[in-house]
Parts: structure tokens; sequence; C-alpha cells
């Protein structure tokens, strides 16, 4: 039998472009709802400056409070060094560092640390 592995990153990717702020309690039942539809990873969330994307500026909160299922990973998103570190305290199954072909964009990345 084969097995497909979906990456779930609508709770972080959709949530982080969103007009308005998506109360925690509302991601976290999200999360939970997805983790048990048989996902192997879920990306919960990023752990960016709170300057640089404001809607993700609960991302200790939501890892903390989200229920954990057996056979799903939870991953997130992480900048830099300072997010890796906040990301393996919140106990993050996985990291996924963004690396950006723009000079630009990585200097952005840096400055909001």
């Amino acid at each position: 039998m084969t097995r497909l592995y979906f990456n779930e990153v609508v709770t972080r990717d959709g949530f982080q472009i969103e007009p308005r702020f998506i109360p925690t309690d509302d991601k976290i039942a999200l999360i939970d709802a997805l983790s048990q539809c048989g996902y192997a990873k879920i990306e919960a969330t990023s752990f960016t400056s709170p300057k640089a994307i404001p809607m993700l500026r609960d991302a200790e909160e939501v890892m903390g409070r989200i229920q954990r299922v057996p056979g799903v990973e939870i991953t997130v998103l992480v900048p830099n060094l300072r997010g890796a570190e906040r990301a393996l305290e919140a106990h993050a199954d996985e990291l996924n560092l963004v690396m950006s072909t723009s000079e630009t964009h990585n200097q952005i990345g840096r400055a909001h640390v």
C-alpha cells in the first residue's frame, strides 16, 4: 500500500496574509481539526518577528495549546536563528527555514529578529 503525505500549510501561509488577526482560539481549533484528518504534517505557524508578520504574533501560544496527535508532525517556518530558537523552545517537530534569492528579502528577515 502506498501512503500519500500531505503537508498542510493553510494555518501558517493562509493566516499570515489575512487582513485581520485571526483569534488564537480559532487557529488552535482549526489545527486540532486538521490533525484529525490524517495529514502527515501541518505547518502550524511561523516564528518570525511580530513586526514582520503581526498575524502570527501568537506562535508560542498556538504551539503550546494545540493537541498533538500521534503520526502528525507539527512544522513551523523560521526565518533566522532567533526564530529557530523560539521554535525549538515551543517543541516544533520540524523547522522549515526560509531562504530567499533576494538579498533585500534576506535583509528584512535579519532585521526582524
